[in-house]
């Protein structure tokens, strides 16, 4: 059972206690910790589950209270214990965004309340979904290229979840998700790649089958806003000019998710401001 209006939103987050939010929170960070993992090893040619953390400058094998999600940078004060080298602040925000985003599904999934069958599918599915979509959006960071299987995967989940969430029918959701992906196919197409890449027409697939109407179109929304907010920001400060290359993924995935939090309050404020 997902919120569907800003009174039902506040009374599932009033609900829950502050140790639903902790346990959540915790489960989060942990698997930030993983994702960080498939991150840094994702066609590396390394195993995602065989083989021991270490460091990447001396290779030293992690012990386990330097495995601990967050709490290890800030107690190493983000150096490797070892070799002294600096470690990725990628790994503390990978797994305090993962937290956080746990929280915020929980939050808005209902799923203490209600928990029959089908809330807990959609529940399962919606962390699955964003787990995947935050390793998209880190990869693209850092790298500038969205891998074919992650999108696939993201694609199949949000394919899945639409014929599980009755919210919207199925057929509507994934015509959402190939609308989507047409529309910044047909950018990639008449800009020849210039404006964005062919991947983020096929993030917009599985982003928009996720959705669904009408949150496809502010999640798109959003998502242009927030990137041509930040390079703008990054021109100012010398550190783009216009022929840098930005990747859009992480703003379509941050988009995406705004639209789903809080895209349902959002419309209901919209509407009360213009008197419907």
């Amino acid at each position: 059972m997902n919120c569907s209006s800003l009174t039902n939103c506040v009374t599932f987050v009033t609900t829950y206690t502050f140790w639903d939010y902790l346990a959540a929170f915790v489960l989060g960070a942990i698997v930030g910790s993983f994702l960080n993992v498939v991150m840094l090893r994702l066609r590396s040619g390394m195993s995602f589950v065989i083989g021991t953390s270490q460091c990447l400058s001396c290779g030293t094998k992690l012990r386990w209270f330097e495995l601990i999600p967050i709490v290890s940078f800030l107690i190493q004060r983000g150096r490797c214990t070892t070799c002294h080298a600096k470690l990725f602040y990628q790994y503390p925000l990978v797994e305090l965004t993962s937290g956080l985003v746990f929280v915020l599904v929980l939050g808005r999934s209902g799923i203490l309340l209600l928990p029959d069958v089908s809330s807990v599918m959609v529940f399962v599915l919606s962390l699955v979904f964003w787990s995947v979509a935050l390793v998209i959006a880190g990869y693209d960071a850092r790298h500038k290229i969205i891998p074919d299987e992650l999108s696939i995967l993201l694609g199949l989940i949000g394919i899945i979840f639409a014929f599980t969430d009755t919210g919207v029918p199925a057929i509507v959701s994934i015509s959402c998700g190939f609308t989507a992906a047409l529309f910044y196919g047909a950018l990639w197409l008449v800009s020849k790649g210039k404006w964005m890449g062919l991947g983020d027409a096929k993030l917009a697939f599985g982003l928009g089958t996720f959705l669904g109407w009408p949150m496809v179109v502010l999640g798109n929304l959003f998502g242009f806003w927030i990137g041509a907010i930040w390079g703008v920001i990054f021109m100012l400060t010398g550190k783009y000019n216009r022929k840098s290359e930005l990747p859009f993924g992480p703003f379509l995935i941050i988009g995406a998710f705004i639209a789903y939090y809080a895209g349902d309050i959002l419309l209901e404020w919209y509407i009360m401001l213009i008197g419907l």
